[in-house]
């Protein structure tokens, strides 16, 4: 189709590989400015689509295992330039795909600290009011200042019951024996305080006595 005088840009003529080769030599690099992606888009108002052209966009794309291979070697390529290794060791806080990248120990650390309680507590998609049950079955509450909390801020409900009775702290010598062997029930008449040496006695004890 022959190019007509004043049509929009061009579209709808039909170039030879030559041309097309030359035209991709020529913007190759080149960024479009805002006003010219205006111009372009403005241009483009009202155009519109053939047929053909409509169903070649509906159609997903089957790549030949020969064409799958080419692009495979220059993503390869492109990996390992200078260019995208400086990329890869710089922090890109905000994209979550980044811990992917094998970043150096300074990009770790900064990546730690920005993220440091952002998903802590009320702010974690998981959060159920600070109460959670342990993997022993054991009742948890979420305080952070307790001194014998673990590393995500929980205690144990029992230790929390049996602190506030007795008017002390649990010592890390100490366990609280749930009398009945249900670990949810933490009521004050079903816990008791034990030492560490005296709670494998105790069990043993209330074995016989079945």
């Amino acid at each position: 189709m022959p190019f007509q005088k004043g049509h929009k840009l061009g579209v709808g003529r039909v170039y030879s590989e030559e041309s097309k080769l030359k035209m991709s030599l020529a913007h190759k690099g080149k960024k479009l400015s805002e006003e010219q992606k205006k111009k372009i888009g403005e241009a483009l108002k009202g155009h519109k689509v053939s047929e053909k052209t409509l169903q070649a966009l509906r159609t997903p794309k089957i790549f030949t295992e020969e064409y799958r291979l080419k692009l495979s070697i220059a993503a390869k390529k492109r990996s390992e330039s200078p260019e995208a290794r400086k990329k890869l060791g710089e922090p890109n806080i905000g994209n979550k795909y980044n811990l992917d990248r094998h970043p150096s120990e300074e990009v770790r650390l900064k990546i730690s600290n920005t993220l440091k309680g952002r998903y802590v507590g009320d702010k974690n998609p998981s959060w159920k009011g600070g109460i959670i049950t342990g993997s022993y079955g054991y009742i948890m509450i979420r305080k952070p200042e307790h001194p014998s909390s673990d590393k995500r801020g929980y205690v144990l409900l029992s230790h929390l019951v049996m602190e506030e009775s007795l008017g002390r702290q649990i010592l890390p010598t100490e366990v609280v024996h749930h009398i009945n062997e249900d670990r949810t029930d933490n009521r004050l008449e079903n816990l008791m305080v034990l030492s560490r040496d005296e709670h494998p006695s105790y069990h043993r004890k209330q074995k016989n006595l079945l």
